[in-house]
């Protein structure tokens, strides 16, 4: 085995420990409040964008973008 194809597998293993490990923390009661909350605050936050800064923008992205990253990791951990 080449020492790139044992890195890919050790990734891939890591990622799979990820996806568990946002399966264990977001599937309780408290885990689930504070996603509800992150998700409120982020993703279906649609206030007017229109009038706000594009580096305020950038920023709101960046947070929605960790929101779902983390409901995928979730999903991923369903799946594993």
């Amino acid at each position: 085995m080449t020492a790139r194809k044992r890195v890919s597998k050790e990734a891939a293993s890591e990622v799979q420990e990820l996806h568990k490990a946002a399966k264990r923390v977001f599937t309780t009661a408290d885990g689930e409040k504070v996603l509800k909350k992150l998700r409120a605050l982020t993703i279906e936050n649609i206030a007017s964008e229109a009038q706000i800064s594009e580096r305020a923008l950038c920023h709101r992205e960046g947070q929605r973008y960790i929101v779902a990253q983390i409901e995928r990791w979730i999903r991923n951990g369903h799946e594993a």
